[in-house]
Formats: structure tokens, sequence, C-alpha cells
């Protein structure tokens, strides 16, 4: 099993088992024999040195390199063996996710910050969204699982990372331990439950986007000048951030340090998870 150190090391171009070529890129499929299948992404925005402190783990690899680890690690240590995808392209929402297609129950995926989940389209389902009874409920813009279609439902579970894209992002893994609690349960509860996923009807145009055919992302801007006031204060904040970030890279260089943790230490794969 890969530790969790291995995951965030790891190149995306690393044999990970399983590799499906697209056009967009390579995917990664272990079949497990599983009615239920689990994503998360290899790619990642920022690459950096993870450090850890206790039970929380400091690296912008965290979106989606915790998903990874929960999949190939954490959640066979619970005694679930999911069939694994694991995806490229996500981060540019052009997910390789499109190019597959398997028979499932249900989807889910693990590619989410904080501890809610999410369904995007498919919470047009209504027995879905009831199985999910009792879960914290959020609304995101895209993830693997918007650009999968094979027909069932699916969502995207929070693992407790946060500050994802930036070089703060972090992991309370006491928080990912809590997700992964609850999902075991509606695990058990529902696996063998096939939950079919029908569109709903949408605003579509010839190129798959759903929404209006002519959107404006300065929607209060009357003329070019406002808009090119807009995005000239969107480049300097930019550069405000990199300046910010790169003091982080200097600190975290500073505080690197490997502690110990609570009875299962993930980073090393020393002891049991529990």
């Amino acid at each position: 099993m890969y530790t969790l150190r291995q995951c965030l090391a790891l190149p995306e171009n690393h044999n990970w088992g399983g590799k499906v070529d697209t056009t967009r890129g390579p995917y990664y499929h272990h079949d497990r024999g599983s009615k239920v299948l689990g994503v998360a992404h290899l790619d990642t925005v920022i690459q950096a040195k993870p450090h850890k402190e206790g039970s929380h783990i400091f690296s912008p690899m965290l979106d989606d390199r915790l998903g990874v680890w929960c999949l190939l690690n954490a959640l066979p240590r619970m005694g679930i063996d999911l069939d694994i995808l694991l995806t490229t392209g996500e981060e540019s929402c052009a997910s390789t996710a499109d190019a597959f297609y398997g028979e499932y129950n249900w989807v889910v995926e693990f590619d989410r910050a904080g501890m809610d989940v999410v369904f995007y389209d498919y919470e047009n389902c209504e027995d879905w969204l009831w199985a999910w009874d009792g879960w914290k409920w959020g609304k995101g813009s895209y993830s693997d699982i918007c650009a999968l279609n094979i027909g069932v439902c699916g969502a995207n579970v929070g693992i407790g990372y946060y500050n994802q894209h930036t070089r703060y992002c972090h992991a309370n893994l006491k928080d990912t331990r809590t997700q992964l609690e609850k999902f075991e349960s509606f695990y058990w509860e529902h696996r063998d439950t096939k939950f079919p996923f029908v569109p709903a009807p949408s605003f579509a145009d010839p190129y798959g986007f759903r929404g209006p055919p002519t959107y404006d992302p300065f929607p209060d801007s009357d003329s070019d000048s406002d808009r090119g006031l807009l995005l000239d204060r969107f480049d300097r904040f930019d550069r405000l951030a990199l300046a910010d970030r790169d003091q982080a890279d200097r600190d975290q260089a500073d505080c690197d340090r490997d502690l110990p943790s609570y009875d299962y230490d993930p980073w090393t794969g020393s002891t049991k998870w529990g």
C-alpha cells in the first residue's frame, strides 16, 4: 500500500497500475470486482515539498493526492475495496474520466475540501439525496464525476483538506478520519443499491456546456475599459499572492519536521488505521 508520503511525492506519470491512454491523457483503473467506483485525480496545481506536524499535513498537492491515498490505503485498511479510477486533467476541467465506462451501482469521489458532500448535476435524483441524509451538503463547480457518463449517481466527499490551490493547503487527518468513518457506514448500507442517473433538462449547447449561451464573467461592467480595469486588478492580486507563496515556501523550509501523530500514522504507514 502507498503511504501518504508516497502519494504526495510520486510524480503524476508514475505507474499507478491499470493505465489507459486517452486523447486527453491517461487514467488508471483498478478492477477489484466492486459494485462501487471510487475516484480521485493525480494532477495538481502546485508542486512543493510536504511536511507534517502532528495530525496536520502541509502540502498544496493534497488536492487531490489525499484522495488518492484514501482509495489506495485508508479504505482498504477499513475493509472497503472499491474499484478505483485515478484520473488526470481535472484541474484544467478536462478530466480523463470522460473516456471511462463501467457498470456500477454508484460512484464516490474523494476530491473535496472541508467536511461536506457535493452532488453537482446528480442532485436532481431524490433517492440519491435521501441516501446522504445526515451529511452536510455543499455546492461545487467541477470535479471528475462531472465528466463521468456511466448512468449512475455520484457524490464528492470532503476529506478534511483546506486552502486548496494555494501554498497554504493543509489537511487535518482527524477530519479525514471522521469523514472516512462516516463513509464506511454509508458504504455498507448502500453498496448493493443501484442509483440510476437521468440528467435533468438544461441549457445545453452543441459543445456540452450547461448554462446560458451568453455567459458574461463581468455582468456589472458596461464597457471594455471596466473589464480591462478588473482584469488588471486580478493580475495585481495574483502577483501579490505569488509573493506571499514564496515567503510561505521559505517558512515551510524553516520548520520542516516530522512529529509523531495519533495512533495511526498514515505518513509512514507504521501502524493500523484505527
